[in-house]
């Protein structure tokens, strides 16, 4: 919707646009990855700005071995982030922009629930104290996400990470 809307806005006024939107943006992590470091930039990549950039991880892919090490770092680093307001120290994720975005964030968590993918982590019930009329929505991570999956192709642009397995780096360049 804001690229169409950008895309109208400029085109209407003779200038030349090119509006993109809705990333989905996959990373890939092959069994010879060093793993600490690894998980922690998928971890800001997907939870940093509560996972509302544009180039927000969104699909890891764990390619053989790197699969269940992959998983168990990225719960592990999603289950350490404090939520709450951005302006204190130590938090290190905030809320989502609008009772209107969250609404929609978690309408997707409820579409990959019916869709049969695996709930590993639930951010959905999130409060902060003090903060009650906040947008909150904690780290969120599904597993056996498939390709075709609403969850796998539409841009949620929220604090939600999609696990998905390949066999080997040909199956995960397909995916």
């Amino acid at each position: 919707a804001v690229a169409r809307h950008v895309y109208q806005t400029c085109s209407a006024h003779g200038k030349r646009v090119q509006a993109l939107g809705g990333a989905k943006n996959f990373m890939l992590v092959l069994p010879d990855a060093v793993m600490g470091p690894a998980v922690a930039n998928i971890s800001e990549s997907i939870y940093g700005c509560s996972g509302q950039r544009c180039l927000a991880g969104s699909v890891v892919v764990g390619v053989g071995a790197a699969y269940e090490s992959v998983k168990a770092g990225l719960l592990a680093a999603a289950k350490g982030l404090v939520l709450g307001d951005g302006s204190k120290p130590g938090i290190t994720l905030g809320p989502v922009i609008s009772a209107g975005h969250k609404d929609k964030i978690l309408s997707y968590i409820e579409q990959g629930i019916r869709e049969g993918a695996t709930l590993l982590l639930d951010g959905r019930n999130a409060k902060v104290e003090g903060c009650p009329h906040g947008h909150w929505i904690g780290p969120t991570i599904f597993e056996d996400v498939k390709p075709g999956m609403v969850i796998a192709t539409e841009e949620i642009f929220g604090p939600v990470a999609c696990l998905m397995k390949a066999r080997d780096l040909d199956e995960a360049m397909e995916i």
